[in-house]
């Protein structure tokens, strides 16, 4: 169940990106510049705003304006339901996702989004999950037992692992990394030491000051490839990183293929845990979509929606749309459909 949703809200996020993209570009191509001003220059070749904003259309233009039907579909048969979140109820889902992600701000500013960017989505998202759900209702029973299995795994927003942030300095010679070790120890900065010690290597001055994070769970750190975690550092060296202090290094760290690096730690946070209490809100919603899901009454939602959807007339205004023409049951396209005699 989790899966499903988690799925549906990756794709979202996806569609989401490319509308904000596509709107931007399209701001910007009604401004006074001019929509065949030139934008970027590559070599001697010239790319204006025009080309950029019919390649973003022809990327994502179709994708972004038939989740934007659907998004309106949605709408329309929650409200002749009646199941439509108010703004007390976003309010309260917003409420609860601050309890599961405390830097859910931070988050939302270093992905460049606005806390009013995540609640148009989170309403979209209560739309689709309240279709769904019509008529169910979880009792407290039901909503501990969910509560309990989910505490069973990891990375739930009822359970999050500790986090470790590290920048990494990577040198090919033991002697070059010592020296630079010590440089560090006697008080020089790491952009400092980065650019002294690597600067045969641009690309390397600038990568160093990029901050990784790694999951950690038991003192291990980990990071996850194609759903499967991994180590990130071999021990001993993964329990020496992990017992150095924030803001402080360690080093040099020798790898494979003879590579030496040095470490140093920018933050770390611990696992969380939400209790029941406050874990309540998102348990309880969730699950009413597993019992939905489980008996049966998901399905008879999602027919009945597709049933309201079938019946409604998509009309294009615009040639660049005309894929969007619907066939209703009686078998004419909506544009061809005659009109009932008065």
């Amino acid at each position: 169940m989790t899966r499903r949703l988690e799925r549906m809200l990756k794709f979202r996020n996806m569609v989401w990106w490319g509308m904000a993209a596509l709107a931007a570009a399209f701001l910007l191509a009604l401004g006074g510049c001019g929509r065949n001003k030139p934008v970027v220059k590559v070599g001697d070749q010239m790319i204006t705003r025009d080309q950029f904003t019919q390649e973003l259309d022809r990327q994502y233009g179709r994708a972004v304006m038939e989740q934007m039907i659907s998004d309106a579909e949605n709408e329309q048969y929650a409200k002749k339901i009646g199941v439509m979140p108010t703004d007390e109820e976003i309010k309260a889902e917003e409420d609860a996702a601050k309890k599961a992600t405390p830097d859910l701000d931070q988050s939302l500013k270093n992905a460049k989004r606005t806390m009013e960017d995540w609640r148009i989505e989170v309403r979209k998202e209560m739309i689709s999950r309240r279709i769904l759900t019509k008529g169910i209702k979880a009792t407290p029973d039901e909503v501990k037992k969910f509560y309990d299995d989910m505490m069973t795994k990891k990375q739930t927003p009822y359970y999050r692992y500790g986090t470790i942030g590290l920048l990494v300095m990577p040198f090919n010679s033991k002697d070059v990394a010592d020296k630079a070790y010590k440089a560090l120890k006697d008080g020089a900065g790491w952009k400092q030491v980065a650019e002294t010690y690597l600067a045969d290597n641009p690309d390397a001055v600038k990568s160093v000051q990029q901050v990784h994070t790694f999951l950690y769970d038991g003192g291990v750190m980990f990071t996850v490839i194609q759903n499967q975690a991994r180590r990130v550092f071999p021990e001993p060296y993964n329990a020496q990183i992990m017992n150095t202090p924030t803001g402080s290094i360690t080093g040099p760290i020798n790898l494979p293929a003879n590579s030496w690096l040095i470490v140093k730690v920018t933050d770390k946070s611990a696992a969380r845990t939400m209790s029941l209490a406050d874990a309540k809100y998102i348990a309880q919603s969730q699950a009413e979509l597993q019992k939905a899901m489980t008996s049966g009454k998901a399905a008879e939602q999602q027919k009945a929606l597709q049933k309201f959807k079938d019946g409604l007339n998509v009309q294009p205004y615009d040639d660049s749309f005309s894929y969007l023409k619907q066939t209703p049951k009686g078998g004419e396209t909506a544009a061809a459909k005659p009109k009932a005699k008065g």
